[in-house]
């Protein structure tokens, strides 16, 4: 059973299927708010829907037998007795549709046609009605002044075309405008009739139909809208907040902050910028999500009540960090290589919840190279640490959110049983994940085996990570008689996939080569054609002059203390 309040949010809930000409009447005046996408139809689209309608508009000579077309679905935002509808959900569709119509109406020649057709795009004041004169669509703010005076204005399309030079386009959307009033009209112009546009027009007009969802709840039509939307591109928590911050910034200032949140959305991308606002939440949040993000961001953060500072504090300076760590593209007079090679190290892991701990010391200190080399640096080695011991989802995120919390008070991060860093705790656990002797089949041992080599390397080398996969120096399915004798099947069962018999490798050669004996294997399928490699854990087996279970023993003990070196951890002793 709902709950109370539940039960009133779907008390607010209303669904009518309305014909067009009663989408575009009194009943309603569309806005577009800001937090929506730009509009993104292409012309493909467009001409897809007028190739549908022509379809349905011209199946039957009888008018009156002809099927309704159905638009699909809008979401609105509507308060009891108010005709303003904010869409949260129908905005390329209504928009689409208005461009349609002008198109139909600069064409068609008949004056009672194009007053019906403007009359739909335009409401007339009247004063005894307590209507005022306004369009019946509004698009986003940024968009309306080109809109308003391209499509909507009676005579926006004769003046395009008598002069196209006279627009301007300032950005994507109003390109695809523009390019999709171009489809229409050279379509009416080649393919119809004076009479088969009147009839297009009667047909939309009349026989199209939207099912007009409408909430007077903000968070039900949202609900709504992810309900109802198949196209995977559900209103983010990022539309949601940018709604409810810019409405409280000052009217003045609107354009100024707009502009600001859509260029830190443009900087990041789309899909990022969803992301940012969970790494956001878990900064301030400190730990494991209890309640939506949405939720959490709101009470941690209370945006809507300071929405300038939010801004200018806080989704610039965070979000321009987080540019930087996903683009690694840092810059300062000092040290901007090593930090965009850390970015890269720490993007080895298998999961980014290290990712909230960089954007926030670095949004904090993004004029301080040599303190975000250093984080960054020792952030790596707590990341790699807690990888190396197969720590939990949970676990990782409570000892970053103590790191947070840690760097959000300015104390030092450095100081001895700091959460920060790696203690004797976790390197015993470290020892002993690393001696499981199924390694090879666990996520932790590529970032493991990176580390290992650039520790091997002293760090002298740069290592194309992606480019290398692991392989085995005794084969996972020996068939030489070579592996076979020094390798019984109890041992194989207990190295094969172990930490000493793996190894990083750039070079594949054929299948049969892993079946040759170790030095001509070493030669042959681990290095090319007897050259040298650039991998020092490869050079390094040509140490061994046989491979068997003690060298596997001992090569293990030597990887292991390279890794717990390379994360500042006191190497293991013999018998250990």
């Amino acid at each position: 059973m709902p709950n109370n309040t539940e039960a009133q949010l779907i008390s607010s809930i209303s669904a009518d299927k309305s014909v067009i000409k009663d989408i575009f009447s009194d009943n309603y005046l569309f806005t577009i708010p800001n937090y929506q996408r730009p509009y993104s139809w292409l012309e493909e689209h467009a001409l897809q829907l007028l190739d549908d309608l022509h379809s349905f508009a011209f199946m039957d000579s009888n008018f009156n037998e002809l099927p309704p077309y159905f638009l699909g679905s809008a979401v609105i935002i509507q308060r009891p007795g108010e005709r303003n509808a904010q869409v949260v959900d129908g905005q390329q569709r209504l928009t689409t549709l208005t461009i349609l119509l002008s198109c139909l109406r600069y064409q068609i020649a008949d004056a009672r046609g194009k007053d019906t057709i403007s009359a739909l795009i335009f409401q007339s004041g009247n004063e005894l009605l307590g209507t005022s004169a306004t369009y019946r669509l509004k698009t986003r703010p940024r968009d309306q002044g080109f809109f308003k005076a391209l499509v909507q204005e009676p005579s926006g399309l004769v003046a395009y075309f008598e002069n196209p030079d006279r627009i301007v386009l300032d950005n994507d959307a109003q390109k695809q405008m523009l390019l999709n009033v171009k489809a229409y009209v050279e379509a009416f112009k080649k393919k119809y009739s004076q009479e088969q546009l009147m009839q297009m027009a009667k047909y939309i007009i009349q026989k199209c139909i939207i099912v007009i969802v409408t909430s007077s709840d903000e968070d039900m039509a949202f609900r709504i809208f992810n309900v109802l939307n198949d196209r995977g591109k559900d209103l983010t928590i990022a539309d949601i907040l940018k709604s409810e911050i810019l409405e409280k910034v000052r009217e003045m200032d609107q354009d100024i902050y707009t502009q600001k949140w859509e260029d830190s959305e443009e900087e990041l991308g789309i899909e990022k910028f969803k992301d940012f606002f969970s790494h956001l939440r878990a900064i301030f949040v400190k730990k494991k999500a209890e309640k939506t993000v949405l939720e959490e961001i709101r009470t941690a953060l209370k945006p809507s009540e300071r929405p300038e500072q939010f801004i200018d504090q806080i989704l610039i300076p965070f979000s321009n960090a987080y540019s930087n760590i996903e683009k690694e593209d840092y810059t300062a007079t000092q040290f901007p290589e090593q930090i965009n090679y850390s970015f890269k190290r720490l993007k080895r892991a298998n999961h980014t919840d290290w990712l909230p701990s960089a954007i926030y010391f670095i949004a904090l200190h993004p004029n301080a190279p040599r303190k975000i080399m250093e984080f960054l640096q020792h952030l790596e080695k707590l990341t790699l640490g807690m990888i190396a011991q197969k720590k939990s989802l949970n676990e990782r995120i409570e000892r970053y959110a103590v790191v947070n919390g840690i760097i959000e008070r300015g104390e030092d991060l450095y100081a001895p049983g700091s959460a920060f860093l790696l203690d004797d705790k976790d390197r015993q656990a470290i020892i002993d994940t690393l001696h499981t002797p199924d390694l090879y089949h666990k996520q932790l041992v590529k970032p493991v085996l990176g580390k290992i080599e650039e520790q091997m390397n002293d760090g002298s080398i740069t290592i194309h990570y992606d480019s290398l996969s692991i392989e085995h120096i005794l084969p996972q399915q020996p068939a030489a008689a070579y592996w076979l004798e020094r390798f019984p099947a109890a041992e194989r069962s207990r190295l094969t996939d172990g930490l000493g018999n793996l190894s990083l490798i750039t070079v594949r050669k054929n299948s049969q080569a892993k079946n040759y004996e170790f030095q001509k294997k070493i030669t042959v399928y681990f290095k090319a054609d007897g050259r040298a490699s650039n991998l020092g854990m490869v050079n390094q087996l040509s140490e061994y002059s046989d491979w068997n279970p003690a060298s596997v023993a001992a090569r293990s003990h030597l990887l292991l203390n390279f890794f717990l070196r390379a994360l500042d951890l006191a190497p293991v002793t013999v018998g250990e």
